[in-house]
């Protein structure tokens, strides 16, 4: 729990001097040195009373959107005859075919280059989206104007257009390009100003696409026997997909041993509904067994055994207030969920499904999660909290004591947790992600986690992503896990990367001189390279992975399930196929 105080403690810090205290307000800025970009031409006379500088990157997923929304709102200040124009300054000297495809996509007619440097120096611009609502000094021809106000990261458009609005005050009238052009005629009352609907919220699939995020499940905080979970690799930087779009997502999953075959295979889709997110799952595991009594083990005997999970899930989000998002998760599932329990459920049916008292209980549970997103820093920083409630039936362990009946074991339990996730935005290319969880079930202790997640875009063409985590379970059980991977863009569509990921726990048996199902101390690595295709409206994703796991030995009280924690050697395989329209 100090590691995990500590981690919030420098958290806090960070965040608090990342706060934008100093405002540009009332400097004056000149940009005739702005060229069109890849040419030499300069900026023309622009002949606007406002000017809304906009920088975008085409690494920047949310700047498409606001881009758009910049350029309507141009659109409707000039059919209300003001002098209002939107000044597009591309940031990122590279990849010019990336930047087409983002003007392309944004509506950008043209976009503007900063060859000197100077703007981007005087704004001391740290993260994108990034806005500047500019005044002009002086005549039409001049090219200076006055800071009126400075938005980090995607702004509320109502405090944009407020400042706009406020810009106007001194100006009873249409400036004189304007009065001149006709439009003041048909707009007479200069006092006139548009408005413009709420914000357009990026979706929970956009946000994963806003530079080279994620949303990577997870590692394993408990791996006894492993499940099917995504390897640890970033999402690449998909093109940003229009507004009200909806996404259908499929994945499928494969684990291979010699003995244990586990599976997973799922669809999901997500859509929008008014100013909420409204996301439907189903999947299915399927976990196939060879079991293997052991050699001192006289009672069972050798079979092969299949059985299947199946599970839905709803998740919702919705916008309320202009800095919150409330979020809410219903899942429910029916059978084994991982493949251990199969196995000590196979023993358990052979040693003592003859009893009277002996429950053939088929597993099911149901969950409910509630949170909220605070974005505490607009477009840089967000804070979600969450709490969980989980019921399971289990299938119980039993325990035979002469001339007693059958002990049956737990078959309800219930799991509480509240779970604090960070994430921030620190520069336009490095980005964190931490969480912090506390978990309570039935007949155990707290247990404390934190996860670690940095995704840093080295330069256009690699990105790296690390990530660190840490559990701790009184009376004795502590884990650790790291993962690092790396990502090469060739082309914007197709992305090869690589990935290691190790995990080691302490074990879960508490009195070895006693008949245990837990498992003994674990160490299990991860190899693995993929590959991704990516266009505006598909992306697929394979991967393949040498995942081995290696245990303690059984201690003999518990001779049972030493074929349950061999060590294995594992053959993992993973594709994705996502489109949006």
């Amino acid at each position: 729990m100090q590691v995990v105080c500590l981690r919030v403690r420098s958290l806090c810090w960070v965040l608090w001097l990342l706060v934008p205290w100093l405002s540009s307000a009332g400097e004056q800025v000149d940009f005739s040195d702005l060229t069109i970009w890849e040419q030499e031409t300069p900026i023309h006379s622009l002949e606007a009373e406002v000017v809304l500088l906009d920088f975008f990157a085409h690494w920047c997923g949310p700047c498409v959107v606001l881009s758009r929304e910049l350029h309507v709102l141009e659109a409707d200040y000039r059919s209300a005859g003001r002098s209002v124009r939107v000044v597009t300054v591309n940031v990122e000297k590279r990849n010019p075919a990336a930047t087409k495809r983002f003007m392309k996509l944004a509506g950008i007619d043209v976009a503007y280059f900063d060859r000197s440097g100077e703007l981007v120096k005087q704004f001391d611009i740290s993260s994108l989206p990034f806005v500047a609502v500019l005044k002009r000094l002086g005549d039409s021809e001049s090219f200076t104007y006055e800071v009126l106000e400075t938005f980090s990261g995607t702004p509320d458009l109502d405090a944009l257009q407020s400042v706009v609005k406020e810009a106007f005050v001194s100006v009873p009238v249409a400036s004189e390009s304007y009065a001149e052009s006709g439009l003041a005629k048909e707009f007479p009352e200069a006092t006139v100003f548009p408005e413009i609907g709420p914000s357009v919220s990026v979706s929970k699939v956009a946000e994963r696409a806003a530079l080279a995020t994620e949303e990577i499940a997870p590692m394993v905080e408990e791996e006894e026997t492993p499940e099917v979970k995504a390897d640890p690799i970033p999402v690449p930087v998909a093109a940003p997909v229009e507004e009200n779009r909806r996404t259908v997502l499929g994945i499928y999953d494969s684990l291979r041993a010699d003995d244990i075959h586990i599976s997973n295979t799922s669809i999901s889709g997500s859509f929008p509904v008014g100013r909420a997110e409204l996301s439907l799952g189903l999947s299915q595991n399927q976990s196939r067994i060879d079991y293997q009594p052991s050699d001192l083990d006289l009672v069972s005997s050798a079979r092969s055994r299949k059985e299947s999970m199946e599970q839905l899930s709803v998740d919702g989000s919705i916008e309320f207030g202009k800095r919150f998002t409330g979020l809410m998760s219903l899942g429910a599932y029916r059978g084994f969920t991982v493949c251990k329990s199969v196995w000590i459920d196979e023993f358990y049916l052979q040693q003592f499904s003859l009893f009277l008292n002996y429950q053939d209980i088929d597993p099911k549970g149901h969950s409910l999660v509630l949170g909220t997103r605070w974005e505490y820093l607009p477009g840089l920083a967000t804070l979600d909290v969450w709490a969980v409630y989980q019921s399971d039936q289990i299938s119980p362990a039993y325990e035979a004591i002469p001339f007693e009946p059958l002990q049956v074991g737990l078959i309800d339990l219930d799991t509480a947790s509240l779970r604090l996730v960070f994430e921030n935005i620190l520069t336009p290319r490095i980005r964190v992600k931490q969480q912090v969880q506390l978990v309570d079930t039935t007949a155990r202790d707290v247990r404390a986690s934190y996860f670690g997640t940095a995704n840093i875009a080295l330069n256009d063409d690699w990105v790296l992503r690390v990530d660190l985590g840490a559990t701790a379970e009184s009376p004795g059980f502590d884990s650790i896990q790291s993962a690092i991977s790396l990502e090469y863009d060739l082309d914007e569509r197709w992305y090869f990367h690589g990935f290691v990921r190790q995990y080691e726990d302490s074990g879960e048996i508490v009195d070895p001189t006693i008949i245990s199902t837990a498992a003994p101390a674990l160490d299990t690595d991860l190899f693995g390279i993929g590959v991704t295709w990516v266009n505006y409206r598909w992306s697929v994703h394979v991967s393949w992975g040498d995942y081995n796991t290696r245990y303690d030995e059984v201690p003999p009280s518990s001779f049972q399930f030493e074929n349950l924690y061999l060590d294995r050697d594992w053959d993992y395989f993973r594709t994705q196929i996502s489109t949006t329209f």
